[in-house]
């Protein structure tokens, strides 16, 4: 495996990153944390390139990559270190019927990123795709755990709580007014 740190630290580390797109086929013989190790240094150093650049690849990957497993992981390494987890999410989904275990390491690893980011209520929201329960502490852990709003973006997310919020409003009011009717009614 040392030869293929050496490899990929050499590609990476060069004034424009080359990324092997067969990479993930040797690495798949690594255990899991070792994996996440070295897409950890590939996300720091990937991290600090230009946004186009990262575009450019992404786009160059379903070009140019022809195994099912590698297009997905190379991807969403590029997504991770663009910073666009739940494009990554998104992404990953795709392995998760005939490549559970990859899709496991994958959703993990963007929760980790997502809580080494200061931001453990995504990484929980995350988490859950992988079965996990949204921790009852949380705000609005009632709402999340009992929707599919652990699914949606950050964004999304809170459009559809407010829906929701506003839905029960509406609900609460017409059972005001039909209380205030049903009084006057008895009056």
């Amino acid at each position: 495996m040392d030869a293929v740190d050496r490899l990929i630290n050499d590609a990476v580390n060069s004034d424009h990153p080359l990324i092997h797109w067969d990479m993930y086929t040797v690495l798949r013989t690594a255990a899991d944390d070792r994996i996440n190790e070295i897409e950890s240094k590939l996300i720091a150093r990937l991290s600090q390139c230009n946004p186009d650049f990262l575009d450019r690849e992404l786009k160059q990957a379903d070009n140019n990559i022809t195994d099912f497993y590698n297009r997905i992981a190379i991807k969403c390494l590029l997504l991770r270190s663009s910073r666009r987890f739940w494009d990554a999410i998104t992404q990953a989904n795709e392995l998760k019927r005939t490549l559970a275990n990859a899709y496991n390491r994958i959703i993990n690893a963007i929760a980790q990123d997502l809580e080494d980011r200061f931001l453990p209520y995504e990484a929980a929201r995350v988490r859950m795709n992988l079965g996990q329960q949204f921790p009852a502490d949380y705000p609005f852990s009632s709402l999340i755990s009992n929707n599919n709003f652990h699914n949606l973006s950050p964004v999304s997310n809170l459009c559809q709580m407010a829906i929701e919020s506003i839905s029960e409003s509406e609900l609460l009011l017409e059972s005001l007014d039909e209380i205030q009717i049903t009084k006057q009614e008895t009056l």
